[in-house]
C-alpha cells in the first residue's frame, strides 16, 4: 500500500515534469518572437545542454533496472519512470532551445559597456575619394556585409556543437557496450554513471556564471527570458528539497542544485535591476543610500521669470530666444 511519502514523491515528480516545460518554453518563445539571441549566453545554454544529457544518461544507467515492473513492483516502477521522464524531458527541451538559438543566431555588436539598445546601423557605408576628369568627388559605398559563416562566434558554436555530438555518440556507445557485456546492475556500469554524475555536478556549479557576466556587461537581459528564471529558480529549490529530504540523497548529489539556485537568484536580481529599475534612473547606490535631509535655504537656487523688451538686464545672463529665461545671480 502506498504511503504518504510515496504519494509525495509521485506528486513532486509530476510537478517537476510540468516545471521543465513551463520553465524553458518562455525562453523558446522569446527567441522565436524576437528572432534574436541577443543577451543570451551561448556558454550557459551549451553547458545546460551537455549537463542535462549527462544527468539523463546517469539516471538511466543507475535506475534502468527499476523499469522492470514485474520485479520491483508497480509503485517503485512508476516513481522511477517519472524521474527518468523528467530528466529526459529536460534534456530534450535544452536541445530544442539550442537548435532554435543556432537558427536565430546573429553576431552581436562588441560590448562597450553600454546597453544592447546601442545597436549598429542597418546600412554601414565606406567613404572613398574619387577623381573623374579632374573633378574631385567623395562617394559612399555600402560596406560589405559579413555572412554568419565568417563570424568568430558562429565558428565557436559550430566547433562546440561538433564536440557535443562526439561526446553524445561516445557516451551512448560506451553505455550500450557496458550494458550488453555486463548487464544491469554492474559495478563497472555504476562507475561510468558516477563519472557522468561528477561531470554534471561541476557543470551545474558553473553553468549560470557566463549568463550573469553577460547580463552585467550588456546591462540588459536582451532576449533572455525573465519568466524562465521566475519559474526555474524556485524549481531548483524544489529539486533540492526533493533530493535532500524526500529521496534522502547524499550531499554530493544535491549540492550542485543549491549552488545553481543561488546563481539563479543573482541572475534574476541583475535582470530586474537592469531591465526595470535602471531605466528609471535609479542607481545601485541610490537603492542602499539613505535619503539626506534637503537644505531649507534657497541660496544658489535658480529663479525663472518671463522676459520682455522692457526688462532690465543688469547683472544677468539672458537667452534671447523665444521663451527666454532670466537667471538671478
Amino acid at each position: 500500500m502506498a504511503t504518504f511519502r510515496d504519494v509525495a514523491e509521485i506528486l513532486f515528480a509530476v510537478v517537476l515534469i510540468l516545471g521543465v516545460f513551463v520553465s524553458l518554453t518562455p525562453q523558446l518563445k522569446n527567441v522565436i518572437k524576437s528572432k534574436s539571441t541577443a543577451g543570451i549566453s551561448f556558454t550557459t545554454l551549451y553547458l545546460g545542454t551537455i549537463g542535462s544529457f549527462f544527468t539523463a544518461t546517469n539516471a538511466v544507467l543507475l535506475n534502468g533496472m527499476y523499469l522492470r515492473y514485474d520485479i520491483v513492483g508497480v509503485l517503485t516502477g512508476v516513481k522511477k519512470s517519472l524521474l527518468l521522464f523528467q530528466l529526459v524531458s529536460l534534456w530534450v527541451m535544452y536541445v530544442i532551445n539550442y537548435i532554435v538559438y543556432c537558427i536565430y543566431f546573429k553576431d552581436e555588436p562588441k560590448e562597450q559597456g553600454s546597453e544592447l539598445a546601442a545597436t549598429p546601423k542597418e546600412h554601414e557605408t565606406i567613404t572613398d575619394d574619387l577623381d573623374l576628369g579632374g573633378n574631385h568627388y567623395q562617394v559612399e559605398f555600402p560596406e560589405k556585409s559579413h555572412s554568419r559563416m565568417e563570424s568568430k562566434q558562429w565558428k565557436i558554436i559550430l566547433a562546440s556543437t561538433a564536440f557535443y555530438l562526439l561526446a553524445f555518440v561516445e557516451t551512448i556507445f560506451i553505455a550500450v557496450v557496458l550494458v550488453v557485456l555486463f548487464g544491469i546492475p554492474d559495478s563497472r556500469l555504476t562507475l561510468f554513471a558516477d563519472i557522468l554524475g561528477y561531470i554534471t555536478a561541476f557543470i551545474t556549479v558553473i553553468q549560470w556564471m557566463p549568463q550573469i557576466i553577460k547580463t552585467i556587461k550588456n546591462k540588459s537581459s536582451g532576449s533572455f527570458s525573465i519568466v524562465m528564471m521566475l519559474v526555474m529558480m524556485p524549481g531548483s529549490f524544489v529539486i533540492l528539497f526533493y533530493l535532500a529530504y524526500l529521496s534522502g540523497e547524499r550531499f554530493s548529489t544535491w549540492f550542485s542544485y543549491l549552488v545553481a539556485g543561488i546563481q539563479q537568484i543573482i541572475l534574476l536580481v541583475c535582470i530586474i535591476y537592469f531591465d526595470y529599475i535602471a531605466p528609471r534612473g535609479v542607481s545601485i547606490k541610490a537603492l542602499f543610500k539613505r535619503k539626506k535631509d534637503q537644505p531649507d535655504t534657497n541660496e544658489g537656487a535658480t529663479t525663472y521669470v518671463n522676459v520682455d523688451e522692457q526688462t532690465h538686464l543688469v547683472g544677468s545672463s539672458v537667452n534671447t530666444k523665444n521663451n527666454s529665461t532670466f537667471t538671478q545671480q
